[in-house]
């Protein structure tokens, strides 16, 4: 065999433990594969176990390990680090739970608060620095800790009850469409629900649609007086939650530090 046939017939053995390979290696090696094979599923089910405190307690053990086994089966490490194996864990779990959402989000929310807690920092931007911007022209951009995710259960209560010792609830599913919003303050990452408008102005605003647009959507689907009192509810909690770190407008940028001319359409 080449190096790269070697390669390859190692890679497949700690994946598969496939039975002839040992005999393609010579015998003073083959001790030596058993090791390699323990330690290269040991090191995947610590990360697992290690990043998905809440859902393993959840879940309890034996079905968590059952899960992670066979996601360590058809879901080999794609990346140099460890620190992004977990990543595709969440849509396993919620491919084997369908009947259960609560499983994939809990395993979502937990993802997303160790993603925002090492997120970029960028300072929000004050209340008072905000009273002159014309908001039909204005741009937002959000908080690089911000992440939205679909919710369909209580997972959020699940695991605030795991994560405070305490007795968790039982699982539910929410009556609405809502979306789970996580992001970090501070060194404190945090989340909390938003409803199907809210977290989709949230998704449209990332993408870079003006906070005018917005609105002029929500005044489509809501009427002007409930569409007014909507979007300066919305402004209002963005602010509070620190999820805005600048304001864009045609010749100006709002941000921390004051306003700072930019060129933009």
């Amino acid at each position: 065999m080449n190096l790269l046939e070697i390669q390859a017939s190692f890679r497949t053995w700690l994946r598969h433990g496939e039975a002839g390979a040992p005999a393609r290696f010579p015998e003073r090696a083959q001790p030596g594969l058993y090791v390699y094979q323990n330690n290269y599923r040991a090191q995947l089910m610590a990360c697992l176990s290690q990043a998905f405190p809440a859902t393993r307690q959840w879940l309890g053990e034996n079905a968590f390990d059952e899960a992670a086994i066979g996601h360590i089966e058809q879901s080999p490490p794609f990346s140099w680090t460890l620190d992004t194996y977990p990543g595709h864990f969440p849509p396993a779990l919620a491919s084997l739970y369908p009947g259960d959402p609560e499983v994939g989000e809990l395993a979502a929310l937990e993802l997303a608060l160790d993603e925002a807690f090492v997120a970029e920092d960028r300072a929000p931007v004050e209340a008072a620095m905000l009273s002159s911007v014309d908001w039909d022209r204005a741009g937002l951009t959000l908080s690089p800790s911000l992440s939205i995710h679909r919710a369909h259960s209580n997972a959020g209560e699940i695991w605030t009850a795991l994560r405070n010792g305490e007795m968790p609830p039982a699982a539910e599913r929410l009556t609405r469409s809502a979306w789970l919003l996580v992001w970090r303050i501070g060194e404190r990452a945090q989340f909390r629900l938003a409803d199907s408008a809210e977290g989709d102005a949230l998704l449209e605003l990332r993408d870079g649609k003006k906070f005018g647009r917005v609105c002029q959507k929500l005044l489509s689907a809501k009427g002007e007086l409930e569409a007014i009192e909507l979007a300066a509810k919305w402004l209002g909690h963005w602010i509070a939650d620190q999820l805005i770190v600048a304001v864009c407008l045609a010749e100006e940028l709002v941000t921390p530090t004051g306003l700072e001319p930019v060129f933009s359409p």
